[in-house]
């Protein structure tokens, strides 16, 4: 990470009364398959948090967000939404759309995805310790090679399959 970076996130620290810390970990991929084939997967950091559960492996839960996104309200109102998990549920994620018409996975998808329109990783709550005990990333290879040929949206697409097939494990996010 360019320390340009670093220095931005010690500054906003400070200016935060040190209300959060953080660490810059390199990005890592499974030593199973070809680490450079994960890293194209869609983009370095989207596909890295298929691995997560087992990179961090010190870490409860944590919400991941795309660069892109945009917080309107307190962070704290997303993160209520682990209370409203059940003890069998390892994520919370947003639909993909709202409406059919429009919706990408129910139009255009050639592999399994998670309800009628498919989520939308991009805000992923995640129940680390929880996927460790589902083997959450047992699951990561063995789809990738199954269905690599049919996905557009890599990372996503895995999350949506493994959704598809145990469906209990994730909720909707609302706001």
């Amino acid at each position: 990470m360019p320390l340009y970076l670093c220095d931005l996130l010690h500054e906003w620290r400070t200016t935060m009364n040190y209300s959060f810390v953080f660490d810059v970990l390199p990005i890592t991929f499974p030593l199973q398959g070809n680490p450079d084939e994960w890293r194209r997967l869609f983009k370095p950091c989207a596909s890295q948090r298929l691995f997560l559960p087992a990179v961090l492996a010190d870490i409860d839960s944590l919400l991941y967000v795309d660069t892109d996104t945009l917080f309107l309200g307190p962070l704290e109102d997303v993160w209520h939404h682990f209370e409203l998990m059940n003890s069998s549920q390892i994520a919370a994620l947003t639909p993909e759309h709202e409406d059919p018409n429009t919706g990408w996975y129910n139009r255009f998808a050639r592999h399994p995805y998670y309800g009628k329109l498919g989520v939308n990783s991009g805000v992923m709550l995640m129940n680390l310790t929880r996927m460790r005990l589902f083997s959450w990333t047992d699951y990561v290879a063995p789809i990738y090679k199954e269905y690599k040929l049919t996905m557009t949206w890599g990372d996503q697409d895995i999350i949506n399959i493994i959704f598809h097939f145990h469906p209990g494990k994730t909720i909707y996010l609302h706001f």
